[in-house]
């Protein structure tokens, strides 16, 4: 077998300029065996990035998927590439073994280096062009490893015909230094894009051009950009920054564009690195400009759940806003916007108190400066607050003024956000619960039309715990399906923290705690890393919840005190209702009646004077329980007397099981009261209901077996219709 390596542009001709002998024989070749070529050219990445990987791990190493990735990026898996890129890092130990001999990267590595074998074969294939090509290439390098045959030709002075001749015909087929891309209209004009076959052949050209050539052609390259994406800067910004490189006002505007047009396609870590970019090149004592900059960079940092990055920007931005009011009198609108931001993050670190005096001072400014956005949204945020610590009606107010104020303005967006919170609202207070799919709909009907993708987020959580409280457990899981992977695709942590904490909901349902608890362990990370109190408190809850029905009441307990912390923390009635309640409970399996007493005495003296009757329920529950565990029949019966009725109508509980039914059937069994039948009979058909709202019928038959209420339920229900 006879095997030969050559480049298709060394066979082209022969030295005396006739047809090389090796053309010949490899078309005789062709023509007697048929397709015996192998073009490592057209070898795919995948295969490309299977050589490196499995080169690299020849030798013992820890080099981990950043770095592979890194290198990869740079040398396109070429072989000789890799292996002297490798090479040359050990020399300059770049990549060194640790204690155990496995090969490691040092911290801040150096990539933009060309190894001297690499260049040496860069170098001999450049020098077989001509020199206008070699011209052609080297204005193309400073364009970038992508380049567009018109911005080349622009700058060259030259037809956009001959020069896309030349690299199509001679540095793309001929010499392979160049690979067509697939080009697009842009303007009426229809743009060729080309790229370097190798990022390394772009640097080498870009390299040897001198200082102030590049200068003058990135200055030109430019100018032929604005010229061609005229209308749709925000497409080539990121280019546009670092061609005018060095030019304050230029790249003061370019890396503002470039980050918002990265932060609309979510693009968060470019975002915040051009805005970046945008503020050091702004002067100081611009305080408008900064404030618009810091501004958009907040949002980025709420996105990303980053609360000391977004706290640090709130500060500079109320300073900036400060010193606008005193050099422009009068002018507070951007102080207005900066009390609404303070506000949301006080919101959703689960400072109510701060939201409030924030939301407050927003509207009060709003009303000042007469701004019906301003009023509309600090009304909106100030419901919001009040909502998180109970004060339903003061919220209901805000709310439903914020919507009429957002229909009056005309601002869809706000007007969605007010429909979202009143969602919200009719979850938590129930006042009508037939209102919840209208809002919803509503909601999402906006958010959808405007694209907003993290305001369709949160209105899913919502609409899901509403399917779950109606136990539409299939709608349920089909919205927070929807909200993690609307969350994960723009990396909105607050959606997916809201998807892991109320997800395991769904798996409780039905008994599934052990799955339930791996999803509440990944949004208790999530919720600390976001700094959100109040979910956070929801996920020790529902642990608690989870490992008491696991068995594990020591770790119950924990999660069960945690949250009560958490809960007085917050300033929240209703979670420290809960908190109580699920302490109690967690108590009477540990057998600390006394202490599970204490519990359900604090929670009722709490209620007394605001209503909450499904606290109060469970609560009374709970002393019913102990009685009852406790032998005292007769008192225990006298306390049902009192709940019998509330068990015929009130709502269950999912995630806690329905115990409540299970024991006031147990209590009038053992007392031989006749309504134990009754109830019985009216408890297992609820049930049963209630499981065949679940499409797969094993999740529906889970239900009944593996909820220990319910499964207690059934037995008695068999059991009584055997005797």
């Amino acid at each position: 077998m006879i095997v030969c390596a050559y480049r298709p542009e060394e066979i082209e001709n022969a030295r005396d300029g006739g047809i090389n002998p090796l053309k010949k024989i490899l078309a005789e070749f062709k023509a007697q065996m048929g397709d015996i070529l192998l073009d490592l050219d057209n070898i795919g990445e995948s295969e490309r990035r299977e050589f490196l990987d499995r080169f690299l791990d020849t030798e013992q190493n820890n080099l981990g998927s950043v770095f592979r990735q890194k290198l990869f990026e740079r040398t396109r898996g070429h072989p000789l590439y890799t292996i002297e890129m490798l090479r040359c890092m050990q020399d300059q130990g770049q990549l060194c073994k640790d204690p155990d001999g496995f090969w490691i990267e040092r911290e801040n590595l150096k990539w933009e280096f060309m190894p001297i074998r690499v260049e040496g074969v860069i170098e001999e294939r450049i020098s077989h062009l001509d020199a206008n090509l070699q011209e052609i290439l080297s204005v193309a390098s400073v364009e970038g490893l992508q380049f567009s045959t018109q911005v080349i030709a622009g700058v060259l002075g030259i037809s956009e015909e001959h020069l896309s001749r030349r690299l199509g015909q001679e540095l793309a087929n001929r010499y392979r230094l160049v690979v067509e891309k697939e080009g697009f209209r842009l303007n009426g004009s229809f743009l060729t894009q080309f790229r370097f076959a190798h990022p390394l052949i772009q640097q080498y050209l870009y390299d040897r051009l001198g200082q102030q050539e590049r200068i003058a052609l990135h200055r030109r390259i430019a100018q032929m950009l604005e010229e061609f994406y005229e209308g749709q800067l925000e497409v080539v910004a990121y280019q546009l920054v670092l061609h005018y490189a060095g030019e304050r006002e230029k790249v003061m505007k370019y890396a503002r564009i470039a980050g918002e047009y990265a932060a609309a396609q979510f693009a968060h870590q470019e975002a915040l690195h051009y805005f970046g970019t945008a503020l050091e090149f702004t002067p100081m004592e611009n305080h408008q400009d900064r404030i618009e900059v810091i501004l958009a960079r907040e949002k980025i940092f709420d996105n990303l759940g980053n609360r000391h990055a977004q706290w640090e920007d709130l500060s500079e931005l109320e300073k900036l806003a400060d010193l606008l009011c005193a050099q422009e009198e009068g002018n507070a609108f951007y102080l207005a916007e900066v009390k609404l931001r303070q506000a949301r993050y006080a919101t959703w670190c689960s400072d109510y108190p701060a939201a409030i005096a924030a939301s407050q001072s927003a509207l009060d400014l709003g009303e000042k400066l007469q701004d019906i956005i301003t009023q509309t949204s600090a009304s909106l945020e100030l419901g919001h607050a009040l909502l998180r610590i109970d004060r339903y009606q003061e919220s209901q107010f805000h709310l439903e003024n914020g919507l009429k104020l957002a229909r009056l303005a005309q601002n869809r967006h706000l007007e969605g956000l007010a429909l979202y919170y009143l969602l919200n609202l009719n979850y938590v207070d129930e006042t009508s619960p037939e209102s919840s799919d209208l809002y919803f709909h509503q909601a999402i009907t906006i958010f959808n039309e405007l694209g907003f993708s993290y305001e369709m987020a949160l209105t899913l959580n919502t609409y899901a715990l509403s399917r779950l409280s109606k136990y539409d457990f299939n709608g349920a899981k089909e919205c927070i399906d929807e909200l993690l992977y609307i969350s994960r695709q723009h990396g909105y942590r607050l959606g997916e923290a809201y998807g892991l904490t109320n997800l395991p909901l769904y798996y409780m349902s039905y008994g599934d705690y052990s799955t339930a608890k791996l999803y509440l362990e990944q949004g208790l990370l999530i919720n600390e890393e976001i700094n959100n109190r109040y979910l956070y408190w929801c996920a020790l809850i529902f642990l608690c919840v989870c490992h008491r029905y696991l068995g594990d009441f020591q770790a119950s307990e924990i999660y069960g005190k945690q949250a009560l912390d958490i809960a007085d923390e917050i300033g929240s009635l209703s979670c420290k209702l809960h908190s109580l309640n699920i302490h109690g409970h967690t108590q009477f399996v540990l057998g600390n009646w006394d202490d599970a007493r204490e519990a359900y005495l604090d929670s009722l003296k709490l209620i007394a004077d605001v209503g909450f009757t499904g606290y109060k329920q469970e609560a009374k529950a709970g002393l019913i329980q102990l009685l009852f565990a406790q032998g005292d029949l007769d008192k225990a019966l006298e306390e049902i007397e009192f709940l019998y009725p509330d068990l015929e109508n009130s709502n269950i509980i999912v995630y806690e099981g329905d115990w409540i039914y299970t024991l006031g059937y147990k209590v009038l069994k053992a007392c031989g009261d006749s309504r134990a039948d009754i109830l019985l009979q009216k408890v297992y058909d609820l049930f049963l209901k209630i499981s065949e709202k679940f499409e797969d019928e094993e999740l529906g038959r889970s239900y009944l077996e593996n909820v220990h209420a319910h499964r207690e339920i059934l037995q008695e229900w068999r059991l009584r219709q055997k005797t």
